[in-house]
């Protein structure tokens, strides 16, 4: 089942007080928005996100920074993406051999 339809059932069957009132959302939010917080925000919204190489460490390894837009909003990401690597191009970046 997609994560939109679960969202759907629990918010149609009214159950989200008992499900807030044992623990259970809080324990997700902990659980798996603490790891990953802005990745899984993306997830769980529905919002189109990318990660851009845009700093690189010592041994030449990518940071990414991560960009996310409004719903319906992937060809705003894919011309930031486009215009952020024409300014600085990472395609023949490769990481230091130790």
């Amino acid at each position: 089942m997609r994560p939109r339809t679960v969202l759907e059932v629990v918010l149609r069957s009214r159950t989200l007080p008992l499900l807030r009132a044992s623990g259970l959302v809080e324990r997700l939010v902990r659980d798996e928005l603490g790891r990953v917080p802005f990745t899984q925000l993306a997830n769980l919204t529905g919002a189109p996100a990318m990660s851009v190489p845009l700093h690189w460490t010592p041994h030449n390894l990518p940071v990414g920074v991560q960009f996310v837009a409004p719903v319906t909003g992937e060809a705003r990401l894919f011309s930031l993406a486009g215009q952020l690597e024409t300014a600085s191009p990472w395609f023949d970046r490769v990481p230091a051999l130790p």
